[in-house]
């Protein structure tokens, strides 16, 4: 449809355009709404994958390099919900003295993920900056779409306990 005027009185509109109209913007109405029915489709279809960025390895992969780039925020988003309650400096002091070779890692390897549900166990060993290696397991949840770290466990520690500190 070509650029015409709006003034009434250089622009006559047929019986023919007036009768159209309606048709054209049901028509187009139509088209829109398909499309966005598509859109939500794609999307909702979307949001139940899985994507390789949202794999536990690659979430855990994405902490170390956070805490290696010192950014504990980012980090800190990683980790499930219990963990934003404490303070970052407090998250911060932990990660640097309990876990050094988390916080300055030099390599990390992760085993295949055990995924039951929402809960995954991911096997890893971690290789810190300072050449000391850590077996570690990985306890994780999906939360809100999103793989999470709800705790570790290494071979560090001295009961072996399951511990919640990334």
């Amino acid at each position: 449809m070509k650029d015409e005027p709006l003034d009434s009185e250089s622009a006559p509109v047929t019986q023919a355009e007036t009768e159209a109209l309606p048709v054209r913007t049901v028509v187009r109405v139509r088209r829109a709404a398909v499309a966005v029915a598509l859109i939500a489709g794609l999307l909702v279809y979307l949001a139940g994958l899985h994507l390789p960025g949202d794999a536990p390895e690659a979430v855990i992969k994405a902490q170390l390099k956070a805490f290696n780039q010192n950014d504990y925020a980012k980090a800190r988003f990683y980790a499930s919900s219990d963990f934003k309650q404490i303070p970052l400096e407090d998250f911060r002091s932990m990660i640097r003295e309990d876990y050094p070779q988390f916080d300055k890692s030099k390599t990390a390897t992760c085993g295949k993920p055990e995924i039951t549900g929402s809960n995954a166990l991911v096997p890893a060993t971690i290789v810190g900056r300072d050449g000391v290696v850590v077996h570690a397991r990985y306890f994780m949840i999906h939360q809100n779409g999103r793989w999470k770290i709800s705790g570790v466990e290494t071979d560090q520690s001295s009961t072996a306990k399951r511990e919640r500190i990334l």
